[in-house]
């Protein structure tokens, strides 16, 4: 009897636990991607890293770039188990010559098995040289794997020549080998939108897409009218509005856009479940000015809702919600958030932070009181935020509202945090 009843217990312990991702697989990504096209050897310089959760500490475990970086981009593709940095490295510590060479850093986020891949600096198309234009960088799905749309320029090319003066790569990081492309290609991009928190905008990935609306479509910006429709069936009467459109998010499971839909207070999203194959529409924020923050995890979008660009004011005449505990030094992985507001972006925002269901078309919204707060991950029904420098997980309930949320970390190096995944699931 006694040995039926250890047993029926440790059944429904199992049965409570299945589907649930234990927090030890818990990894964050911290870093501030440097916005600047050419950086000089006198600017500030930030590392990334991956950072385990051990109890409720922080373990660096994996250096994504050090001081002799600059990082310009990073991002998850939740999707593709996929983390991408973009990173450019100095040539020594104080060289006048900024940049030595570009590389791509990709991590697996299931096994942590990291690739550093060599991008070309110059390359030489039509007895031409182009130079890396590094602010430009979309991925693909190409031949089972993501793939690298990057972009090379030569702005000294005469109008009059038939020569391009801007070239679309296409990067192929197993075999290392660049590639023209073609806007065919684009058809397949994959987009993650930002981090949902209220600065970074440099560290958007959106495409951008140019109206025809001779022909009610969307193409995507190209010299070329061959292969440049981008294959989306639009909302039923839809009509292409002259400014086109912005792919916020595209993935096997859902895309995202925006065309430009708007009133004094909201904005509209257009959102395709591409399961259903269903349309609807996602209206909120605040749109003078507005920031268009949304992320993406499995049947989720996520985001910090009413924010506006500027706003900020060194003097101190505009207060944010939560900035009485904001430090003034800033971290080995970014600088204060009064520097960045000062010298880098300005925002406003209130601290609200939002969750939509793709097929419910349940809204759930709710205010940290915390200007700088994002939502970092969604994962088994649990939401993962970040109120400046504390992260919290809280239940999902019922697809309406959040449980009582839960702290799992505060530490001094948590507001350089923007990413969040689970390793070994």
């Amino acid at each position: 009897m006694k040995r039926s009843l250890i047993f029926l217990i440790f059944i429904l312990i199992s049965s409570l636990t299945i589907g649930q991702t234990p927090d030890t697989h818990l990894k964050f990504v911290a870093g501030y991607p440097n916005f600047k096209f050419e950086p000089s050897e006198w600017d500030e310089v930030y590392n990334s890293a991956i950072l385990r959760l051990e109890g409720d500490s922080l373990i660096e475990d994996i250096v994504l770039c050090d001081s002799m970086h600059f990082l310009y981009f990073l991002r998850y593709y939740y999707d593709y188990n996929n983390l991408t940095a973009l990173v450019a490295q100095k040539a020594n510590k104080y060289s006048p010559i900024a940049i030595k060479r570009y590389q791509l850093i990709s991590v697996n986020t299931r096994t942590l098995d990291t690739a550093v891949m060599e991008v070309p600096a110059l390359i030489s198309e039509y007895g031409e040289q182009y130079k890396f234009f590094n602010q430009k960088l979309n991925v693909v799905y190409k031949n089972m794997h993501l793939n690298y749309a990057i972009k090379y320029v030569n702005f000294d090319i005469p109008a009059q020549s038939f020569k391009p003066d801007i070239l679309y790569m296409l990067f192929d990081p197993i075999k290392q080998q660049l590639e023209l492309s073609t806007p065919l290609y684009y058809r397949d991009m994959i987009a993650n939108g930002s981090n949902s928190g209220a600065y970074l905008d440099n560290n958007v990935d959106i495409l951008t897409l140019q109206s025809d609306t001779v022909n009610n479509l969307l193409r995507i910006p190209s010299s070329l009218k061959v292969d440049s429709v981008y294959p989306l069936v639009l909302p039923e009467k839809f009509k292409v509005p002259i400014f086109g459109g912005r792919i916020i998010i595209n993935n096997p499971h859902v895309l995202v856009a925006y065309f430009y839909e708007y009133s004094d207070s909201v904005l509209t999203y257009r959102v395709l479940n591409k399961k259903k194959k269903e349309w609807s529409k996602l209206s909120m924020g605040t749109v003078k000015n507005g920031k268009l923050l949304m992320n993406n995890f499995d049947d989720w979008l996520v985001g910090c809702n009413r924010v506006k660009a500027g706003g900020y004011t060194s003097n101190g005449n505009i207060k944010y919600p939560g900035q009485e505990v904001w430090k003034q030094e800033g971290t080995r992985y970014g600088p204060s958030l009064f520097t960045i507001l000062d010298k880098f972006e300005q925002f406003y925002a209130e601290g609200f932070l939002y969750l939509y269901n793709i097929n419910t078309q349940k809204y759930v919204e709710w205010n940290t009181g915390q200007a700088d707060s994002e939502v970092l991950l969604v994962k088994d029904e649990f939401v993962y935020y970040r109120k400046y420098d504390a992260i919290y997980k809280a239940l999902i309930v019922n697809g309406e509202k959040l449980g009582e949320p839960e702290l799992l970390v505060k530490d001094d190096r948590v507001p350089d945090i923007h990413w969040a995944f689970m390793s070994g699931s």
